[in-house]
């Protein structure tokens, strides 16, 4: 099954992530590993005790991301949670890049970490990618990211917060509205760092 428009441009921007981990020198198989999205975590990225959210949209034009359930923004007093926004452009056939393009990138930053390309393997299968389907007809261009804390204040729905019987939430997050929870995606990566160093 092909994935939907959607689901490929989720991907584009977790896989947009994953190679800036890997970018600034983080271990190849412990990055992949922490990419726990596809594997049906409530976040897409887990670092030990810190978690990322990746989320895509298309820029100023639409600043709203959705938020696919309540556990997705949950973090607990001893945890930090960073929520990274990658705003994409579907561009002309000579701009941008296709799919299997950011897979490849991803793939060669892996070098010669065996066991790592075969983990990164089996998440891009659990995602529903396939290098099979034919994804050249979409061209994908990053125009941007935002990186936010998630702390108290934090415009969210909390799982804790819901009367019983009441689950599998959806909504929208207006980023507008988190302007004040911007940090640099260095602080981001600074904290992945240390957590993969034990510290």
């Amino acid at each position: 099954k092909r994935l939907t428009v959607f689901e490929q441009q989720g991907l584009v921007a977790e896989l947009d992530f994953l190679f800036e981990c890997l970018s600034v020198g983080t271990s190849p198989y412990s990055s992949v590993c922490a990419w726990t999205g596809p594997l049906r975590a409530p976040r897409d990225f887990t670092f030990g005790s810190c978690f990322v959210e990746v989320k895509s949209n298309r820029g100023s034009q639409s600043p709203v991301v959705k938020i696919s359930s309540e556990f997705q923004l949950n973090c607990a007093s001893d945890e930090k949670l960073f929520l990274h926004v990658v705003s994409l452009s579907e561009s002309p056939e000579c701009k941008g890049m296709t799919l299997d393009e950011f897979v490849e990138r991803v793939w060669q930053l892996l070098g010669n970490d065996y066991t790592g390309k075969e983990e990164f393997e089996r998440r891009l299968a659990a995602y529903g990618y396939c290098p099979l389907d034919e994804y050249g007809d979409r061209r994908w261009e990053t125009t941007g990211v935002a990186s936010y804390e998630v702390v108290d204040g934090f415009p969210r729905i909390l799982s804790s917060q819901l009367d019983a019987g009441v689950s599998c939430v959806q909504y929208d997050l207006d980023l507008d509205r988190c302007a004040k929870f911007v940090v640099p995606s260095e602080a981001v990566y600074s904290v992945i760092e240390l957590k993969k160093d034990g510290k």
